[in-house]
């Protein structure tokens, strides 16, 4: 079990609220804009979780499911004897960003090197983009970029972030109705393991 610590922070001492429980999770937290929904990553669980305010207090809500079947690349560990221990990579939700509007959910796949939009009205994954470059476009088979993305933040009602970690980038996304588009790639110094809008 892994846990969501919820504290007042209005007083000069912090009080403690609730501790929300979940089978999984990764650095991945997003409120809705009007503060009444939570969306937690769900980890290895290729989830995101959503908590809810019922006026006293989050209870949990939808285990909305990503989709995918394992992660990428998957290649058994050099010298080792076969075992499901050198072959075994599964997903991993990372970022979670909530659109302006508070009608999507923006989520970094780390161990996919992908973003997925989600439809919060229906709790359905809507698009998945791959980051990479050679996977977007041929031509550029063998470019670094995409590689694990970690953090994700909306700017805008169609222009989103999210930050590669291995591949020192953020990347700037057009995001559509039913679509995500990557725009562009800024090269950064360090590891980018965070945005703030």
């Amino acid at each position: 079990m892994e846990y969501v610590f919820i504290f007042d922070i209005s007083a000069s001492a912090p009080i403690q609220l609730q501790v929300l429980s979940l089978h999984s999770t990764f650095p991945g937290l997003a409120w809705a804009p009007t503060s009444d929904r939570l969306f937690v990553s769900g980890g290895n669980d290729d989830t995101v979780v959503e908590f809810t305010d019922d006026g006293r207090r989050l209870q949990a809500g939808r285990n909305i499911q990503l989709g995918h079947q394992g992660c990428l690349d998957v290649k058994p560990v050099l010298g080792a004897k076969p075992s499901a221990a050198n072959w075994n990579c599964g997903p991993v939700t990372a970022g979670l960003a909530v659109s302006p509007d508070g009608t999507r959910l923006l989520v970094a796949n780390i161990q996919n090197d992908s973003a997925s939009l989600i439809d919060l009205a229906s709790g359905k994954v809507i698009a998945e983009q791959d980051l990479r470059p050679g996977l977007i476009d041929p031509r550029h088979h063998g470019e670094p970029g995409g590689s694990y993305p970690r953090a994700v933040a909306w700017a805008s009602a169609d222009r989103a972030y999210v930050a590669s970690v291995r591949d020192r980038e953020v990347i700037s996304l057009s995001i559509g109705r039913e679509r995500i588009r990557v725009l562009r790639r800024f090269p950064v110094q360090g590891a980018p393991s965070a945005l703030l809008t």
